[in-house]
């Protein structure tokens, strides 16, 4: 929505804007893990099932450290911390879960450090993430909504998913207050800058994207689970002071995995083999056709039966017939979008006409369809399609984390 994000749109005037960007998860710890590896969900294990990176993966925090950079992250999301192992190679990894002026912890690490080092900064922040905030001044909430009617809208995943006569007036109420998130987390982006405008910003290379989006309510769906269609995958992708980059909006398809090969490159780092990844494109004209890939695994198969006990009571109005039940995998060879699921038929859509993803197309275009389907399992291989893994119990906690993301927080 217009005028949510005044810092971000000034990046991205004086920057590259990449309007066709896709993360590789629909959820965060895959999602972030992908950001800071270059691999697809596949490649580094993190998934559902499995929330431990593993000790031989290299991030790009360890390549920066090991090249010199001193290398800081923040985060307000429960799954970027020492527990997950995700943050490897960061000096310091600090989790609070509510970052009021994460600009002061910023600013305390900048006036500490060594200012002769180049540096990595990372930052998550949670405020566009359900639970909503209800704030007594909202100008993002339907006209005449005040806030009191605004806290009386329920938040209940399962009140809207598989709901395809979902209240539309508590949906725009719920994506008011999700747009009135976006704009506290570009004022909190705000604040940081400023405290290294002074010096901090010279010859820097600033990057702002999102783990995934939200479900409104699109295809009867809400949240972010479940799916792998565009308005959980589509994410923003801004990059400034990239040198020798002109300002410039870019329509090629890329995704999150691209941002690691792109710092090793901008930084003068060797890329390793074997990424997913690939240099992102500077310029209009630039080429990049490489296959952009987003894998998800079903909720119910991981993090044992806490979770699994939950899932059931998100999905209790879905029948079989909701495309919401087990894996699934998504590839983007623009303008065409295939959805593979392992319960359902495979889904084709046309984006450049349909980027509402409303039109099924499979059935139509059969050829297209094998095609990248072996295009899916040539990139990922066919046992990744199929085959399970083991599951991690819920330790303690991982437990505190999912209650604090609602993912434990619905009565039965």
């Amino acid at each position: 929505m217009e005028g949510t994000t005044p810092t971000v749109d000034a990046l991205a005037s004086k920057g590259l804007l990449y309007r066709r960007a896709r993360s590789q998860a629909p959820w965060t710890l895959p999602s972030h893990t992908s950001l800071f590896t270059g691999l697809l969900p596949s490649q580094h294990g993190v998934t559902w099932r499995n929330y431990h990176a593993d000790d031989r993966l290299t991030t790009l925090a360890e390549t920066l450290s090991e090249a010199g950079y001193d290398t800081f992250g923040l985060a307000e999301n429960g799954w970027i911390r020492d527990f997950t192992n995700i943050g490897q190679g960061f000096d310091e990894l600090v989790f609070s879960p509510d970052l009021e002026r994460p600009s002061e912890r910023v600013a305390m690490w900048w006036n500490e450090r060594d200012r002769s080092r180049p540096y990595f900064l990372f930052m998550n922040v949670m405020d566009a993430h359900a639970p909503y905030t209800v704030r007594k001044k909202n100008r993002f909430l339907p006209p005449g909504v005040t806030a009191k009617q605004a806290r009386a809208v329920s938040q209940k995943l399962s009140n809207y998913m598989c709901n395809a006569s979902a209240s539309a007036d508590n949906l725009e109420v719920l994506r008011g207050l999700y747009h009135g998130d976006v704009a506290a987390a570009d004022a909190k982006l705000a604040r940081v800058l400023d405290v290294l405008a002074e010096e901090g910003l010279r010859n820097t290379i600033i990057i702002v994207t999102a783990d995934h989006g939200e479900h409104f309510g699109e295809n009867g769906l809400y949240n972010h689970q479940f799916s792998v269609r565009d308005p959980l995958l589509h994410v923003p992708l801004v990059i400034h002071g990239v040198p020798g980059a002109r300002a410039a909006e870019i329509d090629a398809p890329v995704q999150l995995v691209d941002v690691y090969a792109s710092v090793l490159q901008w930084t003068g780092q060797p890329l390793p083999e074997g990424l997913a990844g690939r240099p992102l494109p500077t310029t209009p004209s630039e080429q990049h056709n490489h296959p952009v890939i987003t894998e998800y695994t079903d909720m119910s198969k991981g993090l044992g039966k806490v979770v699994q006990q939950k899932v059931r009571t998100f999905r209790a109005e879905c029948t079989d017939d909701w495309p919401v039940f087990g894996d699934m995998r998504a590839l983007v060879q623009y303008p065409y979008k295939l959805i593979w699921y392992e319960r359902y038929p495979a889904e084709l859509y046309d984006l450049s006409v349909d980027s509402g993803e409303r039109s099924d197309l499979a059935a139509m275009h059969p050829q297209i369809v094998s095609r990248m389907r072996s295009t899916l399992e040539q990139q990922l291989g066919p046992e990744t399609m199929d085959a399970a893994k083991t599951v991690l119990e819920v330790p303690p906690e991982a437990q505190t984390i999912l209650r604090a993301l609602g993912y434990l927080g619905e009565d039965e």
